[in-house]
C-alpha cells in the first residue's frame, strides 16, 4: 500500500491553482525572515571593522550568506512558480523549503558559533 500513490480526484487546474496558493502563503511565510537576516547583515557588513580578529571569516561568511538570502529565495520561488504553470506541479513538492532551512541554519550557525559547543 505504501508503493501506491494518493489518488487526488481534483483537476489538473484545481491543483495548480492550489498549489499557486500554498506557493504564495509560504513566500510570504519566508519573505518576513528573508528580510529581517537582510538587515541583519548588512548592518554585519557595516560594522565589520569592529569584529574582533579571530573571528573575520566568519563574519565574512555569515554576511555573505545573508546577503545573499533574497538571490535564493526569488530564485527558489519564482523557478517554482515557473514549473507550475508549465504544468510541472511536482517540483513545488521540495523546492519551496530552501529558503525556509537556508533561514534555519543561517541563525543555527551562529549560535552554535557563539556557544560553548563549538570551543
Amino acid at each position: 500500500m505504501s508503493d501506491d500513490k494518493r489518488v487526488d480526484p481534483r483537476s489538473p487546474e484545481e491543483i495548480q491553482a492550489a498549489q499557486k496558493g500554498l506557493l504564495k502563503i509560504l513566500g510570504f511565510a519566508t519573505f518576513v525572515p528573508i528580510i529581517w537576516v537582510v538587515l541583519m547583515a548588512w548592518n554585519g557588513f557595516q560594522n565589520m571593522d569592529n569584529t574582533p580578529y579571530g573571528d573575520v571569516e566568519f563574519a565574512q561568511f555569515i554576511v555573505t550568506w545573508g546577503l545573499l538570502s533574497p538571490i535564493v529565495w526569488i530564485s527558489c520561488y519564482g523557478y517554482t512558480y515557473f514549473q507550475i504553470r508549465r504544468g510541472n506541479m511536482n517540483v513545488g513538492a521540495y523546492l519551496p523549503m530552501i529558503p525556509a532551512l537556508w533561514i534555519v541554519f543561517w541563525f543555527t550557525i551562529q549560535f552554535v558559533r557563539q556557544s560553548d559547543w563549538f570551543m
